[in-house]
């Protein structure tokens, strides 16, 4: 076997080659820190080396350089003090946005004790062409669980509703991209375009996860480039003063069980969240100072419900039902005269609620349909015609302040909560508790006799409601002109 040797004439070259790349090298170190953006990328000139170029404020994420001018990904992370780097594409094969959602889930990993190379080598060692998609949601949903992830069983029903068995059992390698936008147009021909978004956000977490574990070549993910081409939609439905009356009336008549019905009373009462409600639990309801806790809510903070009149009874009638359960509201084997004969009693799923209103709609006998998150906006709006201030709302929704003051500002809210909730179950108890649908109140009238006022515009807030808040807002309800 001939070896290659560099004799003496040569050393010099080399020598002096070597000694050219350590000076340019420390020439540009201080310029291996970018900006992120496809045009800070664009910019990048091919060095003698490959360079990896670092962007500023986000730790571990960058792209290589090599001197042919090919552009990859790439992720840095320690796991047991050392540190690891991986690829994860090229650009522009995978677009800024995707390379960054990679980076944020392979930090994820991470911090929950993963190693995600590891999780490589373990997939590629027992790789087989034969793979299939439906393998790859079980590895996807089974990773998301010990992540802790709350989302990842919508997930899971929204990807295998979506995508079909067809598309399930067949080997991920051969799913292409045409079949992941057939499936995502038909919810969109299905008058579904929010489903369409979310069937398309979350299968493109799938397979970019799959690239990760090295089950298909990034190049040949099926989703990068797709996109739905909807607008998306913003729903502006809440019902009227008469509405909330044929509604809360109607709940009566539907055949489903009484738990069910509570619930949904529950959800306009509390302006809460169906997730919130469904998953709400006696440890968190303190019957003495009618307060349900919520330990985490959406936006990471703790969330305190004042229980009125109103939500308080509903929570003491539904404890015959449910009491001897850890759910509030939970489901339950009945007979057809809603009597339990099974008191197993567990979650509603998360399409139950929504599963009521398309089903039984038509026993409300209101002409424009709505969904359980309407009554949330309902609620919303309520106060704040009640209060004519937009703030109020915002506390009861629990919306976090996105100005610079939210920062800083960490009291709870707590009194002024107390005073929107109870004007709003004030008002729906005045809606419900007149003789018939014609006898209810305009908006005016519902204003005037939740306030005791003959005229609310003379109201002082920061007197008869004890509480003082910035840029007060002119509202006006769109169901004050209700025939």
């Amino acid at each position: 076997m001939q070896k290659h040797t560099i004799s003496s004439n040569n050393r010099p070259k080399v020598d002096k080659y070597v000694d050219k790349l350590k000076r340019h090298s420390q020439k540009n170190s201080s310029k291996t820190s970018i900006i992120l953006s496809n045009l800070a990328i664009e910019k990048l000139k091919p060095l003698p080396v490959n360079t990896i170029y670092w962007f500023r404020g986000l730790n571990g994420f960058g792209i290589r350089i090599s001197p042919k001018g090919i552009r990859t990904w790439i992720v840095q992370y320690r796991v047991e003090n050392k540190n690891k780097r991986m690829s994860i594409g090229r650009y522009p094969q995978m677009s800024l946005n995707e390379a960054r959602k990679r980076h944020t889930d392979i930090k994820f990993i991470v911090e929950f004790g993963g190693d995600p190379l590891e999780e490589k080598r373990l997939i590629r060692k027992n790789k087989k062409d034969d793979k299939t998609v439906s393998y790859l949601l079980d590895l996807y949903v089974e990773h998301s669980k010990k992540a802790g992830k709350k989302t990842y069983k919508n997930e899971y029903y929204i990807i295998r509703n979506g995508l079909g068995d067809e598309l399930l059992q067949k080997p991920i390698a051969q799913i292409t991209p045409r079949e992941i936008s057939n499936a995502v147009r038909a919810k969109i021909n299905n008058g579904k375009p929010s489903a369409a978004r979310h069937l398309l956000k979350y299968t493109k977490r799938l397979f970019n996860y799959g690239a990760g574990l090295f089950l298909l070549e990034q190049n040949n993910n099926p989703c990068i480039g797709l996109k739905v081409d909807v607008p998306k939609r913003k729903r502006q439905r809440h019902l009227s003063p008469k509405e909330i009356y044929k509604f809360w009336h109607g709940l009566e008549k539907l055949p489903v069980s009484p738990s069910l019905i509570l619930a949904i009373k529950f959800l306009l009462c509390t302006a809460s969240r169906s997730v919130e409600v469904r998953n709400m639990q006696w440890d968190d309801v303190d019957p003495y100072s009618r307060v349900w806790t919520m330990p985490t809510s959406k936006n990471g903070r703790m969330h305190r419900v004042h229980l009125s009149n109103l939500a308080m009874t509903l929570i003491d009638e539904v404890k015959q039902y449910t009491g001897h359960s850890d759910w509030v509201f939970g489901s339950a084997r009945y007979n057809g005269r809603c009597q339990i004969i099974d008191k197993t009693i567990k979650p509603f799923k998360v399409w139950t609620l929504s599963q009521v209103f398309r089903r039984h709609f038509k026993k409300f006998q209101i002409s424009k349909e709505f969904y359980p998150h309407d009554l949330r906006r309902t609620g919303a709006t309520i106060v704040a015609g009640l209060f004519g201030r937009r703030d109020f709302a915002s506390l009861l929704l629990n919306h976090t302040m996105s100005d610079v003051t939210g920062i800083y500002d960490h009291y709870s809210y707590d009194k002024e909560k107390k005073m929107a909730i109870n004007a709003l179950n004030k008002a729906i108890e005045i809606i419900i508790k007149s003789p018939n649908v014609e006898s209810v109140p305009s908006f005016e009238q519902l204003r005037e006799k939740v306030f005791n006022k003959a005229n609310h515009s003379t109201v002082d807030t920061k007197q008869d409601f004890q509480a003082s808040f910035s840029n007060p807002v002119s509202y006006t309800l769109s169901y004050i002109h209700d025939g």
